[in-house]
């Protein structure tokens, strides 16, 4: 009966020194935690973490916000352009003409057409409503400006 009395001390004695040398090392842990900040308490560092990402987490949904409504607009702005010189009199007089197309996102835009002639240069503009001529018909060139600059998109 004695050998089992001083067994269960020896257990005793053992599960104490575990316990207190965990306690110990979570004690340094916390320590050597809250030693380097003004804080003073684990608890207070914390709570003040937790503040900061409820702060962060609200400045990201505003940013996202402010986001999703630049890409909207953005998209009535010229996203696209095209470009091509041409020869609106056959093989004469070189390639001195050009077509330019300026297109949102919805391929909305204007086309601005350069002939070069012997009297000067005149600029015709034609508006474009999703990718053709809006009351006005496109010439080859104007056509093929609108789908190069489509395709410069994608």
């Amino acid at each position: 009966m004695v050998t089992l009395q001083y067994g269960l001390y020896v257990i005793f004695g053992l599960w104490l020194v575990t316990v207190s040398y965990f306690l110990w090392r979570t004690r340094s842990h916390y320590q050597r935690l809250a030693g380097h900040t003004q804080a003073g308490s684990l608890e207070k560092i914390l709570n003040s973490i937790v503040d900061i990402q409820e702060i962060n987490k609200n400045d990201i949904l505003t940013i996202k916000k402010e986001l999703l409504t630049q890409r909207d607009d953005s998209r009535t702005h010229f996203q696209k352009m095209g470009f091509m010189r041409f020869s609106p009199f056959g093989r004469g007089g070189g390639e001195q003409s050009f077509v330019m197309a300026l297109l949102n996102d919805h391929d909305d835009g204007v086309i601005l057409n350069f002939l070069y002639t012997h009297d000067g240069v005149r600029v015709y503009p034609k508006q474009i409503k999703h990718g053709e001529g809006d009351g006005c018909t496109l010439s080859v060139e104007e056509l093929s400006v609108i789908k190069k600059s489509s395709r410069f998109q994608e």
